[in-house]
C-alpha cells in the first residue's frame, strides 16, 4: 500500500487503489474472481457531516466474506457483494480526516472498512477506538478484534462454563476456536476440539498443549468419543452449537473426524 499521508495533506485528492469483486464465485475463490483497480479519494469528510476517512493499515480476510462472494438463494445475516464494487471486511485503520467529535486525526481504529487505501465511513459510530498501544496494531484484526470479542462473549456470556466442566469446540483452528479454546483451558475446563485435518491439528499441538489425539475414521467410532468425554459436559462450540447436534451429524454421515483431548 502506498505510505500514509503526511501531515498537512487533509482536503488533498490521493490516488487510492481497490480490491472489487468481478463476479459471483463459484467453487474455490480465485485471483480471476478479484481485481485490483485504481480509483481516486479526498481527504476530507463532506461539509457539516460525522463522517471519517481512514487510511486502511490492516485488512482481516474473514471466513463469513466467503458466503458473500456467491449469490445466494437463503436470507443471511449479512448482504452478498455486489459484482464491481469495493470488498469489505474488518481492518485496522488511522483516522485522517474528521467530521466526528469522537474522532480525532490521528486516532487507529478497528472496524468495517472497505478492501482500499482510503475509505470513507459516513456513520463511524460502528468503530472502535484501538486502546492497548502496547500491543501491534495487526492484533486487532484476530484476538482484539472481532474474533476475540466472539470468543470472549460466546464462552463467558453464552456459555458460562465452571471450572471443571467439559467444553467442545468446533473448528478449533480455526480465528474463534483457538481464542475459545485457550479461555476454555484459562478458566479451568476440559477442552475436547474438533478439526478436519491433520495439518490444524498440529496448528494447534502448541497453543493448546496437546494431551492426546485420536483420529476416527468412522462415524461409530467418533460419536462414542464424543459422548465419553461430554456426558457430564457443559458443552459449547464456537458456533453456537452443542456436542449433541455434532454427533448427530456423526452418527447420520460416515465422515472423518479428529479429536482433540486437552487438560
Amino acid at each position: 500500500m502506498a505510505p500514509a499521508p503526511a501531515v498537512g495533506t487533509e482536503g488533498q485528492d490521493v490516488p487510492n487503489r481497490r480490491v472489487i469483486l468481478k463476479r459471483h464465485v463459484t467453487g474455490f475463490p480465485s485471483e480471476d474472481d478479484m481485481e485490483v483497480v485504481a480509483g481516486g479519494a479526498r481527504l476530507a469528510v463532506p461539509p457539516g457531516s460525522a463522517a471519517v476517512v481512514l487510511k486502511n493499515l490492516y485488512l482481516s480476510c474473514d471466513p463469513y466474506m466467503r458466503g458473500r462472494m456467491s449469490m445466494q438463494n437463503r436470507r443471511s445475516y449479512v448482504p452478498v457483494f455486489v459484482p464491481g464494487e469495493i470488498l469489505v471486511g474488518h481492518g485496522v485503520s488511522r483516522v485522517v480526516a474528521s467530521g466526528h467529535p469522537d474522532f480525532e486525526v490521528g486516532d487507529h481504529v478497528w472496524g468495517m472498512t472497505g478492501w482500499e487505501e482510503y475509505t470513507l465511513i459516513p456513520n463511524p459510530e460502528s468503530l472502535f477506538k484501538t486502546n492497548h498501544p502496547e500491543m501491534p496494531l495487526s492484533y486487532y484484526t484476530g484476538v482484539l478484534g472481532m474474533p476475540g470479542l466472539t470468543a470472549y462473549a460466546g464462552l463467558y456470556d453464552v456459555a458460562k462454563p465452571k471450572k471443571g466442566d467439559y467444553v467442545f469446540v468446533s473448528a478449533a483452528s480455526g480465528a474463534v476456536g483457538q481464542i475459545v479454546g485457550q479461555l476454555a483451558k484459562l478458566a479451568g475446563c476440559y477442552v475436547v476440539g474438533s478439526a478436519g485435518s491433520d495439518e490444524k491439528v498440529k496448528l494447534l499441538e502448541p497453543s493448546l498443549a496437546l494431551m492426546k489425539l485420536s483420529i476416527t475414521r468412522n462415524s461409530r467410532t467418533s460419536m462414542l468419543h464424543c459422548r465419553g468425554t461430554s456426558q457430564r459436559a457443559s458443552t459449547f462450540t464456537s458456533r453456537m452449537w452443542v456436542a449433541q447436534c455434532w454427533m448427530l451429524c456423526c452418527s447420520t454421515c460416515a465422515c472423518m473426524a479428529a479429536l482433540l483431548y486437552v487438560e
